[in-house]
């Protein structure tokens, strides 16, 4: 598989938390993760009017602004993006509906191997980008077959 290199937008107020992330990525023989971070919700909005990242990775527990809040702000971006939500929560009917709204993955801050941190992000990060161009594929497959 050829080296991806893959923009992340990491929402994170606390910056021990997103130290640990920037370590969990660097070095990843499959990508280079490029990673912008934005101490708050705000913040991220600002960059994300300007710029497009592959991943969006947030924390639910930031301080201006609550989970569901956060959720629903960064839906608005699925269709260029993949979403991921980072979480110290284990109220599994809260994360189900966050995926039921379109949230890409869940990862529960504490729950997963460090070595595997940026697998599950460059997985989720390729099965986002399938389902980002796949109306793009079915048209061009669809005029190819000369179906409506």
């Amino acid at each position: 598989m050829e080296k991806k290199s893959i923009r992340v937008l990491h929402i994170e107020d606390n910056l021990a938390d997103h130290r640990l992330v920037i370590e969990y990525l660097k070095d990843y023989p499959f990508a280079d993760f490029e990673i912008t971070h934005a101490e708050s919700l705000g913040k991220a909005k600002e960059f994300l009017d300007v710029d497009r990242y592959d991943i969006i990775l947030a924390d639910l527990g930031l301080t201006d602004a609550k989970s569901d809040f956060v959720v629903a702000s960064l839906l608005a971006y699925l269709s260029t993006s993949a979403v991921i939500i980072l979480t110290c929560s284990a109220d599994d009917q809260r994360l189900f509906q966050y995926f039921e709204l379109g949230v890409d993955e869940i990862l529960v801050k504490g729950a997963f191997k460090p070595d595997a941190f940026p697998r599950r992000l460059l997985i989720t990060y390729l099965r986002a980008q399938r389902r980002i161009k796949q109306p793009e594929c079915l048209r061009l497959l669809r005029a190819k077959l000369k179906v409506k």
